[in-house]
């Protein structure tokens, strides 16, 4: 047994008795051979541990649980039986090519970054990767952005990176967990945004990771109506809130560049993250902002900073509500299959009153 890997690769495993063979094999024979595999199954009702246990090999490490508690758990759980100097971060359906691992490990020794994110090559559940119009479907990453343009379309929009083959410092990662149990969808997301606030980043070119995409797998978590509307509605305040550990008013400067020339106080930074949120299209970071400043200002001593510094006083903050975008219905999740539908209705509505309308003049002249 390897008791001083390099690289530790996390596995978390739920069901995936038809795919963790090849993503076993995968790992075992890379061009870079020192690595644990620590593999965390969430109690699998299938034979995934059966095939796990096939294995002969002692840089294998299994562990189960005794009821089924989640990703995030299981992310928990590996983390504290890590010895690598690395982590990587790997789905039990998904494929390496033979070479990721000496990039990984060649990358982090090159560079002075903290943290490596990979593109993906999409693969069906047969393992055929995807195409279109005759090219591979790639899952890319913003390359020609710097950490801190991540950070703004983060903060304004939604998530931009991916997890899987997302490589950590296994010292800088620590500094992140426990990881929070309670998040459903945006575990990445929230992991994300922590790590980029504090850490560098380096974003390959070349994508070495085969990430399965399962049209006919729906998952408790995957991405239907109902979950999106818990990460929208339930999430996305808690994603945003990590943006308020910070106190580097020069970091908010970098993050919004076009506005830097308002960020003045360290004491005002919640002020100024609410302010910055209000722009945003989504209603849902519009609303996180407003509160984020109601909060603020609720501390009378708050208040009083606020003018003294910014001149910022009630009339100010009434006219807050004046920015918002107020979204109609069809924007939500639930209502987007009727979209099309409320188009159709709605345009031919207008033609028949318009054909209504025509028909009474016809017929007002008639007797005229």
């Amino acid at each position: 047994m390897n008791e001083n890997p390099e690289i530790s690769i996390l596995c978390c495993s739920y069901n995936h008795e038809k795919y963790i063979e090849q993503t076993i094999k995968s790992i075992l024979n890379q061009t870079f051979q020192n690595f644990e595999i620590i593999v965390v199954d969430d109690h699998s009702n299938d034979n995934t541990l059966s095939v796990l246990q096939q294995f002969n090999d002692t840089r294998l490490k299994i562990f189960t649980k005794e009821f089924n508690q989640g990703i995030n758990n299981s992310i928990n759980m590996a983390l504290k039986n890590v010895k690598g100097e690395y982590i990587v971060f790997f789905g039990t359906d998904d494929v390496m090519e033979p070479d990721f691992l000496e990039l990984i490990h060649k990358t982090f020794l090159e560079t002075q970054t903290d943290v490596i994110y990979s593109p993906l090559k999409i693969i069906d559940c047969e393992g055929n990767l995807k195409k279109e119009k005759g090219k591979i479907e790639i899952i890319k990453l913003p390359v020609d952005k710097t950490k801190y343009e991540i950070l703004n379309e983060m903060f304004l929009k939604n998530n931009c990176l991916t997890s899987p083959g997302m490589a950590v410092r296994t010292k800088v990662f620590k500094k992140y967990m426990p990881y929070d149990e309670g998040i459903i969808n945006n575990q990445d997301y929230y992991i994300h945004v922590n790590l980029l606030l504090e850490n560098n980043i380096y974003i390959l070119n070349e994508a070495k990771i085969l990430y399965r995409h399962d049209d006919k797998h729906k998952s408790l978590s995957s991405d239907n109506d109902s979950s999106r509307l818990i990460q929208e509605v339930a999430e996305c305040p808690r994603v945003m809130d990590c943006f308020l550990k910070t106190d580097d008013i020069e970091l908010l400067k970098k993050i919004f560049p076009e506005d830097k020339d308002l960020f003045k106080h360290k004491e005002l930074i919640p002020f100024y993250f609410g302010k910055q949120a209000i722009k945003s299209k989504s209603i849902h970071r519009q609303l996180w902002g407003y509160r984020t400043i109601m909060n603020f200002i609720s501390d009378n001593d708050n208040f009083k900073l606020l003018y003294k510094l910014e001149k910022f006083n009630f009339a100010d903050y009434l006219l807050l509500k004046k920015r918002f975008n107020i979204s109609n219905p069809f924007e939500y999740p639930k209502y987007q299959k009727y979209k099309k539908l409320y188009k159709i209705l709605l345009k031919y509505s207008v033609i028949s009153t318009i054909l209504i309308i025509i028909s009474i003049i016809l017929l007002i002249n008639k007797f005229i």
